[in-house]
C-alpha cells in the first residue's frame, strides 16, 4: 500500500487545482507540444477513481459497523438457547446426581475474564530547584 503525506481532502483539492492550472495554462503547455486539456481530463479521471474507491470503503466501514450488534446478538442467542437446553439436560438426569454436576461443569469452564489488574505506579518527575 502506498503511503500518502496528504490527506484525501487535501489531494482532491490539490488535483482540482492542478487541473485548472492545466487548462488555463493550456496555450503555453501546446507550445512544448503538451495538451494541457488532456492531462487536466486525466488528472480528473484519476480523481475520480479515487472518490469511487473512497465511496466504496465508506459504504463497506457502515455496512460493518450495521453488522455488529447483529453478529452479537446471534451469538448472545445460542448462549441463551444452549444455556436453556443445558437446564433441561440437568433437569433430565436429576439435578442432585453426579451425572448432573457433570454438565454443570460445561458453564464452569468456559473462560471467565479475571479481575483487572491493578495499574502500574506512574513514576512522577523530581524538581530540582
Amino acid at each position: 500500500m502506498k503511503k500518502m503525506s496528504l490527506s484525501e481532502a487535501q489531494v482532491s483539492g490539490e488535483v482540482g487545482n492542478v487541473a485548472e492550472a492545466l487548462i488555463k495554462a493550456a496555450p503555453a503547455l501546446a507550445k512544448l507540444g503538451l495538451d494541457g486539456n488532456k492531462m487536466a481530463a486525466e488528472l480528473k479521471a484519476f480523481l475520480a477513481i479515487a472518490q469511487k474507491a473512497n465511496a466504496e470503503q465508506e459504504e463497506l466501514k457502515r455496512k460493518l459497523k450495521a453488522s455488529t450488534p447483529v453478529v452479537a446478538n446471534a451469538y448472545h442467542d445460542a448462549q441463551m438457547k444452549a444455556s436453556g437446553y443445558l437446564d433441561i439436560v440437568i433437569a433430565a438426569v436429576d439435578k442432585t446426581s453426579d451425572e448432573a454436576a457433570n454438565f454443570r461443569r460445561i458453564r464452569s469452564r468456559i473462560a471467565r475474564p479475571g479481575p483487572t489488574p491493578e495499574p502500574l505506579p506512574v513514576a512522577t518527575p523530581e524538581h530540582t530547584s
